[in-house]
Formats: structure tokens, sequence, C-alpha cells
């Protein structure tokens, strides 16, 4: 192989096929990335057993080839050259890279020893507006599981294709965030799976600011999904295991509502939460009485009470994870919001709903509760 490409599009490819590459692994090839030039084209394989992904620069090609390089050396040694063209020229055994005066040399491994990346075949293809998409999944990264417990399918994010909408959901066996793209497909396509969240945080990554479209390819069979942009295809195969039935969980009615300026909520959470050292202890009170919310939180060497303005249907005490509620507000658009409980009592749950978000969280119990509840 001998071929002459520009740094900074090769750059780009590199860091979109590297989302696929393992991290660590007994085997090296896994860590290695495959490089295939033909017809003017390099094209960069990654995989790591759970995603897999190809990316294509343009070149100027004096010879074909194929070739196997560990990832993080060869983006090193791409990313330290002068912004300029490279030349990339390989033989059986090494990998030589030229850039102005400066040349590496990199041992390469036997081709022939990557595994396949994994497709798929008769597919229902979405087109989805890339500066949505990545919106969209802003907005429920926050909620999904952040380590795989008993349930792996919470650590990956839902997705639901139904009546020409696509919902993505997000649950950490705590709370629940729900978002919306609508008009993406015929009304008849009707299709769920689950992706773990790290390469769905990726791809939104990858996605640009402007109109382009990301293509979502489903197979009819397999467990494989396949998203496309421009220059990279990213296949992601699906969780293992169902993922909880959150339609069911969210009620229907709710016993209570407290109406509230977003800004004057988040703000007083805000302060609340610097009392807090330890993430696992962020308990607030909300205190709803005579139209106002008393905001409480203490720990051991602090605390702070805040009150501000709302309107309620009921009065009660409620204790919640103050960044859970934190988390909620901030992907909350409207300057007026409703909170609304299950039911007027200090286990109730609260349901926040904006035009394309919803939220579902559950409270903490107050002490003074525990102690009624074992009595």
């Amino acid at each position: 192989m001998k071929i002459e490409v520009l740094k900074e599009e090769l750059m780009d490819v590199l860091e979109a096929v590297g989302t696929t590459v393992a991290q660590k692994s007994t085997l090296p090839v896994l860590q290695a990335v495959l490089l295939e030039a033909e017809d003017g084209k390099l094209t960069i394989y990654g995989i790591d057993g759970t995603a897999s992904a190809r990316g294509t620069v343009y070149v100027e090609q004096e010879k074909a080839g194929v070739t196997c390089i560990n990832y993080v050396l060869f983006k090193d040694v791409v990313k330290s050259l002068p912004n300029n063209n490279i030349t990339i020229e390989t033989d059986e055994h090494s990998c030589k890279f030229s850039c102005n005066n400066a040349t590496f040399e990199l041992v390469t491994y036997n081709p022939q020893d990557f595994p396949k990346p994994f497709g798929q075949t008769t597919q229902t293809s979405l087109q989805v507006n890339q500066q949505e998409f990545k919106a969209t999944v802003s907005k429920v990264l926050p909620f999904v599981a952040p380590v795989e417990g008993t349930m792996p399918a919470l650590t990956g994010v839902n997705f639901e294709i139904e009546d020409g909408r696509m919902t993505l959901v997000g649950c950490d066996g705590y709370r629940i965030a729900v978002t919306t793209i609508k008009g993406i497909c015929e009304d008849e396509i009707k299709t769920s799976f689950v992706l773990p969240a790290k390469y769905v945080k990726e791809i939104a990554r990858l996605c640009s600011a402007d109109e382009d479209e990301l293509q979502i390819c489903i197979p009819s069979s397999g467990n494989t999904v396949s998203f496309e942009l421009p220059n990279v295809v990213i296949n992601i195969q699906r969780i293992a295991g169902n993922y909880p039935n959150w339609k069911k969980i969210i009620p229907a009615e709710f016993g209570a509502t407290v109406r509230v300026n977003k800004d004057d909520l988040y703000g007083a959470l805000e302060r609340a939460s610097l009392v807090f050292d330890d993430a696992r202890e962020r308990k607030t009170v909300l205190n709803i009485k005579n139209n106002q919310i008393l905001i409480t939180a203490q720990s051991d060497t602090s605390k702070v009470e805040e009150s501000i303005s709302a309107k309620a249907d009921a009065e009660f005490r409620v204790g919640f994870n103050t960044r859970y509620l934190i988390d909620v507000l901030k992907q909350i658009e409207s300057e007026n919001i409703a909170l609304k409980f299950v039911k007027a009592d200090p286990i109730s749950p609260v349901y926040v709903k904006d035009d394309n978000f919803a939220a579902f969280v559950l409270p903490i119990k107050l002490k003074e509760e525990q102690k009624t509840t074992a009595a």
C-alpha cells in the first residue's frame, strides 16, 4: 500500500472509528484497526465485540493494499504530525508514515487475523436529522444507569419506533426520562431495541450541526442496528433482555399538582446541593404548604433552607435526591412547570413534562416516615 491523505480528514475518520476499538484485550489485534486502500479510498475498520465501524476517506493512491495496526499508536502518530498531507506506505511487517521532515515506522499485524466486522441483511431504514438526533439523545443520557447491574438493559438507551415516531427512553431504576422525534418513518413501522449508551453517545457526538441526515438501518432479523453518517458507518449489537415497561410505571392520573417557576426551583436545588460532600447523601426535602415550597437540605456540617413561591392543590412533604431533580430541570425549556405527584404524601414519585420531554422520579423516604413504617 502507498497512499497520500490529508491529515485533518484522516484524523476525523480515525477518531470516529476508534469508538469501536477495544480499549483492553488479551488479543492485540482487537486493539487495532484494519486499513484497506483501494479505488482511491482508504477504508478503516474497527471492532470490539459489541460494535464495529467503517470509515472512509478519499486519498491519492499509488498502490492498493491492506494492513492492520495498533489504533492508539496510529492515532497518536497522525495527531503529532504537521497539518499537511501524510504519506502512508506499508510492507509485509511495517507501516511508514511521512509528513514534511518527520517519519514514523510502526510494526503491523497480519490483516487476516482481524475479526470480520459484523453487518446485517434486510432492513428498515429511517432518516433522522443529525442535529435533532443529537439534541434528543442528550436529553436521555443522564438518566441511563452508569454501571451494569442486575439488568443490563438499564445501561442502554431504549428505542421505540411506532406511529411514525422514534421514542428514546433512559432509566436507571430510580427515574425515567422519555423524549421523541416525530415524522421519521411510515406509521406502519413498529419495532424496539436497546443499545449500549456509550455508543449512542458517540454517534450523537459525531452528528454535525447542519441539516444532514443520519440513516438508521434496522434488520428484519439479527441483532445489529447500523447508524450511517456521510463518511462513517457504526454497527451496534443490541442489549439482550427486556426493558422495563415504562408506560405502565408512569400513571395516567395524579393526586397532587404543584406549579412553580422552573428557574426558581432549579436555583434553590443547586444551592441546596452545595451542602453535600457525598453524592449518595444528597437528599432535599420539599415542604409544600401555603402556596410555597420550603426547600431544606442538611449534612453533617451544613444546612440550607430556602422558600420559593408555588401554586399547589395539596400540602405535604416529600424528599428527593437533589441531583435527580436538577438533571430533570436541565432538560426542561418551559419557564413554568407542573410537578405532578402520584399522591400527596412523603413517598410519592413526581412526574414532570415539557413539550418533548418527560421524566418520572422516585422519592427518598424521610427519616420520620421510616420510623413510622418500622413501628
